[in-house]
């Protein structure tokens, strides 16, 4: 109904609601939308470290893993000596984000050398990245070789000395889903476990070679 001094004051009154409603809308419109994409990046850094440990016993029961190799279960339970001496792998290691961004955190191929009993992890790259959501992990390995001292016995026989595994010239990469939100300013830790007990104990002994299925299946790398 229009004013009876001011007839248009009713219309404007109108479209005055109107764009003040509109506003009052559109926000918590806005707000739904950008909360469904989680927080993929939040813009901070966040330093993340990377370890490799020649055995991590742990790494075999963390969620979402592939069960190891039957045969090296088997072995594992049936409580053989403990295989000594090193290994010495080369490898990057790159995460995904949650905008299916890889992103590497070694700076290139690294390389380093860890006992094969997994006492003690050795630092291989440590870089600040983007905080947010990642889901993956991608590890290239282009050489592991372990280096026997006792302790490894095939069909009756101990073997020791230096055992490499099968690798393709352009490395193996091993991916694996790995859900991690980086929080600003709080660092992350990941342990690449070689788990070298497993595969050496299925080394093919004519030609002194470890497949790399076999080592595909066993290695593993965890949030810690």
């Amino acid at each position: 109904m229009n004013h009876p001094i001011f007839p248009q004051a009713g219309r404007t009154l109108r479209r005055s609601r109107g764009r003040i409603l509109l506003p009052l809308l559109v926000l918590p419109l806005l707000a739904w939308v950008g909360g469904c994409g989680g927080n993929l990046t939040s813009g901070g850094l966040s330093d993340v470290e990377v370890f490799v440990s020649g055995n991590d016993p742990d790494a075999s029961s963390a969620p979402g893993r592939i069960p190891l190799p039957a045969v090296g279960m088997v072995a594992q339970q049936a409580g053989p000596p403990v295989i000594s001496g090193t290994v010495t792998a080369t490898l990057r290691v790159e995460m995904l984000r949650g905008d299916r961004q890889w992103v590497e955190v070694t700076d290139g191929p690294q390389t380093v050398t860890v006992g094969l009993s997994g006492t003690g992890p050795s630092l291989l790259a440590a870089r600040p990245l983007e905080a947010g959501r990642y889901i993956g992990v991608r590890t290239t390995f282009l050489r592991v070789e372990a280096n026997v001292e006792g302790g490894l016995v095939v069909d009756g026989a101990s073997v020791t000395g230096t055992i490499p595994v099968e690798l393709p010239a352009a490395g193996l990469r091993v991916e694996e889903g790995l859900f991690l939100e980086l929080e600003e300013g709080d660092p992350a830790r990941l342990m690449v476990a070689l788990n070298s007990q497993l595969w050496l104990r299925l080394v093919i002994t004519p030609i002194r070679r470890v497949p790399q299925t076999v080592f595909r299946q066993a290695v593993r790398v965890r949030v810690f």
